[in-house]
């Protein structure tokens, strides 16, 4: 496999502060693929999925307003609203270098599909 032609990886760089924001270290991130410029990464935590969204590109208010439109559709009630973690649009300070900008992210939280929710609302029951 030429390097060209390999699945992109999670900025090293960003590593730390996405661990610092869930407050569990990531076990593994798995590429999920492209959205407009930005990569998707899968994140296996301690505590459970999450989703984190990287541009590289330095694009003002990249995630401003999907990050606005997702909290719309969670105070809206609707279900399989994924959770926002943390944001930074780019350019801000670097994680890396002096002076080198850090890439744009959006991390969410991952929501439980229905027969999770269903079985711990059911746990919850029975401890009540």
């Amino acid at each position: 496999m030429s390097p060209s032609s390999r699945a992109p990886t999670l900025p090293g760089t960003l590593k730390p502060l996405l661990e610092m924001q869930m407050g569990t270290g990531i076990v593994s991130a798995h590429y999920q693929g492209q959205e407009r410029e930005c990569e998707i990464f899968a994140l296996e935590t301690a505590r459970g999925p999450h989703m984190v969204k990287v541009c590289r590109q330095s694009i003002p208010n990249l995630f401003f307003a999907e990050v606005q439109d997702l909290a719309q559709q969670r105070q809206a009630g609707r279900d399989n609203v994924p959770e926002v973690i943390a944001f930074a649009d780019a350019p801000y300070a670097g994680l890396g270098a002096a002076g080198q900008a850090g890439p744009a992210f959006l991390l969410l939280r991952s929501v439980l599909d229905n027969k999770s929710v269903d079985f711990l609302k059911h746990k919850e029951d029975d401890e009540a």
